[in-house]
């Protein structure tokens, strides 16, 4: 692994000033080998061992975009079979 690669991947994480996968705001950062990032959506992410930036606490986006399908859903059999529209 090549300095210049650890540098632009710390460089990269700590850039962000939203979640990418929500955008919610971020709330706290430390930079050098150990680089972590948090936000507020309780995402965060950090350098791995192998100095990879990897997701250390996962972003629950995606699991409020499918429970709001599946409240869409309910929402709509519910609209059918009462005969709303």
């Amino acid at each position: 692994m090549t300095r210049a690669l650890i540098s632009t991947r710390e460089r990269k994480l700590l850039d962000l000033k939203r979640c990418p996968c929500c955008g919610a705001a971020r709330v706290e950062a430390s930079g050098g080998r150990n680089a972590d990032i948090a936000f507020a959506c309780g995402g965060r992410f950090h350098l791995d061992a192998n100095a990879e930036i990897a997701p250390a606490d996962v972003c629950p986006s995606g699991s409020y975009v499918a429970a709001k399908a599946l409240n869409d859903e309910a929402l709509a059999e519910v609209r059918a079979m009462v005969g709303a529209a």
